[in-house]
């Protein structure tokens, strides 16, 4: 099954830069999203990463399929697209 994922990126300059790609998964990883919200696989978010790390893929209930990695010292796993349209409202 094929599922389409938003990824947020940033250019050299800062520009928010957003990409659709297609992720081929089984049926058990598909409902384990929908189900508990995120599974993981490894792989890099920009060319410019040196290593793959550990990306989750996270079903968000507004913007769909999601690419987030951990974040902050408690490594929470979030939408990248809700955290930015809460920091855009600050």
């Amino acid at each position: 099954m094929k599922i389409k994922v938003s990824v947020l990126l940033m250019d050299k300059k800062g520009e928010v830069l957003t990409e659709i790609i297609h992720i081929r998964i089984g049926l058990v990883k598909y409902l384990k999203a929908r189900l508990v919200g995120a599974f993981w696989r490894y792989g890099k978010l920009s060319p410019l990463w040196q290593n793959e790390l550990p990306l989750w893929i996270v079903y968000c209930p507004t913007h769909g399929f999601t690419i987030t990695y951990p974040m902050g010292y408690d490594e929470k796993i979030q939408c990248r697209f809700c955290l930015r349209e809460a920091y855009r409202k600050m």
